[in-house]
């Protein structure tokens, strides 16, 4: 069963189809209109060719190849458009170029200055971090590298994370394991210090030098229930 509407966009005629699914309800499928660069976007469909658009669904409009092409084409009619402009922009470009070498090393220097900045290089590595992630193979070439330079805060790094995850296992083991630790493996305090158990129930998770009101709230249970 089909009918026809027009597209919200360009007025044109679309083929509307009506499905039922195995519930007994009624759909209506609405083919995207290829006619209209709103419905092309919508789709997901490159404005001037039949690829896929490259970015967010229902924003981007072209593929990488037609937006390099329109990217190109733009900054030629912008110079086609302003001359003036960009004769003015290709001096200012030559002066600088020409410039006393003193001068251009202290640009650098401030540069370096300022992308040495705490916040500036955190907004840095995040820019970086997200252009990485479309290319695992760069995120681990940059692990690499970092890991050359920095031997020693690598390893810093890695002890503190070994650490975490050890605390983490002792109290997870500690919490819902009892039956991996007895007499003959007692459980560990956070401190280091080994905590006496007798193999019964749950054993504590502190020492009682760590946590000694706990320790005296179980001797009052114990006596009061002998």
């Amino acid at each position: 069963m089909s009918a026809v509407r027009r597209c919200p966009f360009c007025d044109r005629l679309q083929l509307v189809r009506h499905d039922v699914d195995l519930a007994g309800r009624e759909h209506e499928l609405v083919d995207a209109c290829l006619a209209c660069p709103d419905g092309r976007r919508v789709a997901g469909v490159c404005r001037d060719c039949p690829r896929p658009v490259s970015g967010r669904l229902g924003i981007a409009v072209r593929c990488d190849r037609c937006r390099k092409r329109e990217a190109r084409a733009a900054s030629r009619r912008w110079r086609e458009r302003y001359p003036d402009r960009d004769r003015a922009r290709q001096e200012a470009s030559n002066r600088k170029r020409r410039e006393d070498p003193l001068e251009r090393h202290r640009r650098r220097e401030r540069e370096r200055a300022h992308r040495r900045r705490a916040e500036v290089r955190k907004r840095i590595l995040e820019q970086r971090r997200r252009r990485h992630l479309a290319d695992p193979e760069k995120e681990w070439a940059c692990r690499r590298r970092y890991k050359e330079r920095h031997p020693e805060k690598v390893r810093e790094q890695q002890r503190a994370a070994n650490e975490k995850r050890a605390a983490a296992k002792r109290e997870h083991m500690h919490r819902y394991a009892t039956k991996y630790v007895g007499p003959g493996k007692l459980p560990l305090c956070a401190c280091g210090a080994r905590v006496p158990f007798d193999g019964r129930g749950r054993p504590h998770k502190r020492c009682p030098a760590c946590d000694p009101k706990a320790w005296q709230r179980d001797q009052t249970r114990t006596a009061a229930a002998a």
